[in-house]
């Protein structure tokens, strides 16, 4: 058995320091930034600062189909919503326990999961909320304009809390990683 593992790559199980792992950080946090709900920021940006005139109305209307292309894909039936909820909180309090005992990924694992996980369930919320929204919109409850007004408010608010979130996440990350390798300047 040995001789078997001897011959495998030697995998790298430290993560703060390791440059994947701030590359990873990076990656997630600037896809989590590029839109909302699939929505990009431009397409906010522009319903939710309009132009006066038909460019202003296109505008919204470009909005509002966004997100009626973009809305069906994030709903899922209740049992697959709860069994991602468990299956999530599983993960999480798994690695905090991990964490709690000093295992390096694990710490490293849940500075990264758990602000995602916070901020999936507040995009979880939104798309509700969009969808809620959007039917009233297509009912004629709510004119198409005021519609996507509210939508681009939610959205950009949305945009803001993501990007407050991800900033917060990474300095904390960055500041237990430095802590992290000046109490352990070997690796373990």
């Amino acid at each position: 058995m040995d001789a078997i593992l001897q011959g495998l790559p030697n995998l790298e199980t430290r993560s703060f320091a390791a440059v994947w792992f701030w590359l990873f950080l990076v990656l997630c946090w600037s896809l989590m930034g590029r839109g909302v709900l699939g929505v990009p920021a431009e397409v906010i940006a522009r319903a939710r600062f309009p132009a006066d005139g038909p460019d202003g109305d296109e505008a919204r209307l470009l909005l509002l189909d966004w997100l009626s292309l973009t809305l069906p894909m994030r709903q899922t039936s209740p049992g697959v919503a709860v069994f991602a909820l468990a299956a999530g909180g599983f993960v999480l309090a798994a690695l905090a326990v991990l964490a709690l005992l000093g295992v390096e990924i694990a710490q490293a694992g849940w500075l990264l999961l758990t602000p995602l996980a916070v901020t999936g369930v507040l995009r979880v919320r939104l798309a509700g909320r969009m969808q809620g929204l959007m039917e009233a919109a297509q009912t004629e409850q709510v004119p198409p304009a005021e519609a996507a007004e509210r939508a681009a408010r939610a959205l950009w608010s949305q945009r803001l809390i993501t990007s407050v979130i991800g900033v917060i996440a990474m300095g904390v990350t960055a500041a237990w990683g430095a802590l992290w390798m000046l109490r352990h300047p070997l690796g373990f």
